[in-house]
């Protein structure tokens, strides 16, 4: 909602989403409730189906069902965790700090779970030399982190090709006044989606790619 409202706050997105706020945010007797920050989509689908099911009209409902059964099938392991580029690089310099502050403790362990985190990041690099970021918008923010975890073990423009790819991609992506801004649509359409021509750069992605 916050990105539809940084988009355009008169656009029929943000709109949208104001006319839907009572779906989610309510007074109860305990004061201010919200649903789950994960939705209830997949909930609400399987109570509607139960519902058609019930009523036997079945060739009535039929395409309805089958969209409802794709649905949820799309939507199988949705609470399962896969491993993230942005989690894995920040786990990255967490364990190298670590190894400095206790350099004997389980140091075969630790050495061999960062080479590993290592080969995640630069196997799950995209063809343009980004990362596709699943915790924040969302081809730079996995890139910064991505980065961060790639120099804590040692890699470099010169030793690594993930890297000088990365490069690559920050520089293409740069704006005329300096910055970067990238549109939450990238989420969507997992293809990097820059902000319009007339929109401002973004400071805080700006900042996150200047610390990688």
């Amino acid at each position: 909602m916050l990105a539809c409202w940084v988009e355009d706050p008169n656009g029929d997105a943000f709109k949208k989403h104001i006319a839907r706020l009572p779906d989610y945010l309510w007074i109860s007797e305990d004061g201010m409730t919200m649903q789950s920050a994960a939705g209830s989509q997949l909930w609400d689908a399987v109570f509607s189906i139960k519902a058609l099911l019930a009523t036997d009209l079945i060739e009535e409902t039929c395409s309805t069902l089958a969209k409802a059964h794709d649905f949820v099938k799309k939507t199988q392991g949705l609470i399962v965790e896969h491993e993230y580029v942005e989690c894995t690089g920040s786990v990255i310099q967490a364990l190298v700090l670590f190894k400095k502050m206790y350099p004997e403790f389980k140091a075969n362990e630790i050495d061999d779970c960062i080479t590993n985190a290592v080969q995640f990041i630069e196997e799950s690099q995209t063809s343009n030399g980004s990362w596709f970021g699943a915790w924040g918008i969302c081809f730079i923010y996995s890139t910064w982190l991505a980065l961060n975890g790639l120099e804590a073990a040692g890699k470099t423009y010169k030793n690594c090709p993930a890297i000088s790819r990365a490069t690559k991609f920050l520089l293409q992506t740069q704006r005329k006044d300096g910055g970067w801004g990238e549109s939450f649509l990238s989420c969507l359409q997992k293809a990097y989606d820059p902000l319009e021509e007339d929109h401002r750069s973004n400071v805080i992605q700006t900042s996150w790619l200047l610390w990688a």
